[in-house]
């Protein structure tokens, strides 16, 4: 059985192909060594107010984290000297001294300490970082 194509039957299309956008955002696939997710909240059958709809927050600060903390040390070579650079208030400078100084303790040697409050473009995660030959570059960006 066919379904005649009226107006009423393509607003309807129209209608229940925008409620599937609004309810299923699209999500980028991220790499990051946090793995913190931006926070949603999604409400059904409400009219109005805050939660109506949905309210993306947005991405959880960086605090100190011992498990992630770990798996950085796990991921670089020891031996090679820490070259941080910080991205932030400086709130997220402690945070990332934190993680530094968690390095340190378990070996690695820090050479160099730089912090910016802003970058162009701004780092795609909150923790990365580049080995060379004679270094690791560490970037630390809490609020990325």
């Amino acid at each position: 059985m066919t379904m005649p194509l009226t107006r009423t039957t393509i607003w309807a299309v129209v209608v229940a192909l925008a409620a599937v956008a609004i309810v299923t955002p699209a999500r980028a696939q991220e790499k990051t060594m946090t793995e913190k997710p931006a926070i949603n909240v999604t409400s059904h059958n409400q009219q109005g107010g805050i939660t109506a709809y949905i309210v993306n927050i947005g991405r959880v600060r960086l605090e100190f984290n011992s498990d992630v903390a770990t798996a950085l040390a796990n991921a670089l070579l020891k031996g090679k000297p820490i070259v941080l650079h910080t991205v932030g208030s400086e709130r997220d400078r402690m945070t990332a001294l934190q993680y530094a100084q968690f390095l340190i303790d378990r070996g690695f040697p820090l050479r160099y300490e730089s912090h910016s409050g802003m970058v162009s473009p701004p780092p795609d995660d909150q923790i990365t970082f580049t080995e060379f030959p004679d270094r690791v570059v560490l970037h630390i960006a809490p609020r990325t």
